[in-house]
């Protein structure tokens, strides 16, 4: 009855079958019914004990996916804040960013080779007065209104170093002066190199700076070692270095010519009508030869009344001889104090490289020599340290 009870007790679907199956039995064979009865408590409390052992599983299953979730929040939680502090530290950076930029007068760049896109920092606007972005910057280089030819061709060969996987780059270029047009300013560029992973060259980043200032400065501190003070001339030491310089790069074929040029009673001016007017004789002088001489020719003053001139690459006796008479033309200038006539005038003595010389002082000696056989022979007018003739043929052997 025991057994019966506990059956009954069940309130499961299982107890109420097995109730079902050993009345049955009872009913078939009483005799067996306790036999029958245990059998089957037994095999229904084997059933609960793995239905048990079931459900404990499933529920150390369910707590494990508990924890589990549990943890995924957790680093959700986690991962949100971390994502929230790099937007913190990333605002951060950009207002540091912002705000250097905003202290200095460089302009920050980065350039993308795939993109061929240049974008600078908002000072580029304000300093170049264009935007600073630059699309299809390689392409635009050779028509670039803001730059000079020479330093159109610089910057395309520092693009070339760059694609050629130059690791940094470093020039000195001018930019369009945007308050003043006809002026321009230096820059310095200065930019390394960020390669992917085959050390293929994919951005440019660097600065531009401005060196206008210190650029001017270490012009006009030249401008003082090289230059006469008065004329703004080469001085005899620069005269004579760029001369023998441009000797040096002298090839076969090229003649040049030396002249050698002394003012006509200049001292008399200077002692009678003063320095200041002397000084304003040189200076006159000096407008006159440059405007008489290109930019390959070089001009100096040597002495306190005497000129060196430097024709580089001359292509017929006739030009050296056309140049001298022009310069006896425009120094023919009278100067008058109190009724009385100062004539001023110039002589001129010539040599020709490489014929009479090899070497500055060579052809200054032979140029000087021939000033020497012109002053003494009357003054206003040109020698030759060689005849016509010879020097023709020079030239004739040369073409």
């Amino acid at each position: 009855m025991i057994i019966i009870n506990r059956i009954i007790c069940s309130q499961r679907s299982i107890g109420k079958i097995v109730l079902f199956i050993l009345f049955a039995l009872l009913f078939l064979n009483q005799q067996n019914i306790v036999d029958y009865a245990t059998s089957l408590f037994y095999l229904l409390f084997s059933f609960e004990i793995a239905l048990l052992a079931y459900f404990f599983y499933a529920f150390e299953k369910k707590s494990a996916q508990v924890e589990h979730a549990q943890r995924e929040i957790i680093n959700l939680k986690n991962a949100l804040a971390s994502h929230e502090t790099a937007k913190k530290l990333l605002f951060l950076e950009k207002e540091r960013y912002r705000i250097t930029n905003q202290l200095t007068n460089d302009i920050l760049f980065e350039y993308d080779v795939k993109s061929d896109i240049l974008t600078n920092s908002i000072k580029f606007q304000e300093f170049i007065g264009k935007s600073p972005i630059i699309y299809n910057f390689s392409k635009i280089i050779p028509s670039s209104t803001l730059l000079p030819k020479s330093d159109k061709r610089m910057l395309h060969e520092l693009y070339i170093k760059l694609m050629t996987g130059a690791p940094k780059i470093s020039t000195e270029i001018r930019i369009l002066n945007i308050k003043h047009p006809d002026q321009y300013n230096w820059w310095h560029i200065n930019g390394e190199t960020i390669y992917n992973d085959q050390h293929e060259p994919i951005k440019l980043v660097g600065k531009i700076i401005n060196i206008d200032a210190q650029k001017k400065e270490i012009e006009s501190l030249q401008a003082k070692a090289y230059r006469d003070s008065l004329t703004g001339l080469y001085n005899k030491m620069i005269t004579q270095s760029l001369i023998n310089e441009l000797i040096k790069k002298q090839k076969p074929h090229q003649i040049h010519a030396l002249m050698i040029i002394d003012i006509d009673n200049f001292k008399s001016i200077n002692d009678t009508l003063g320095h200041l007017v002397g000084d304003e004789v040189l200076i006159s002088v000096t407008n006159q030869l440059k405007g008489l001489f290109g930019k390959h020719d070089i001009v100096g003053r040597i002495g306190g009344d005497e000129f060196v001139v430097f024709m580089y690459n001359i292509r017929s006796m006739k030009d050296v001889i056309v140049k001298a008479n022009a310069i006896t033309n425009v120094l023919r200038t009278n100067y008058f104090d109190q009724d009385i006539n100062y004539a001023i005038s110039g002589s001129i003595g010539i040599s020709l490289c490489p014929q009479d010389g090899r070497n500055y002082k060579e052809l200054l000696k032979k140029a000087d020599n021939a000033l020497y056989k012109i002053k003494k022979s009357g003054k206003d007018d040109f020698a030759l340290a060689n005849s016509v003739e010879i020097y023709s043929q020079y030239f004739e052997s040369s073409n």
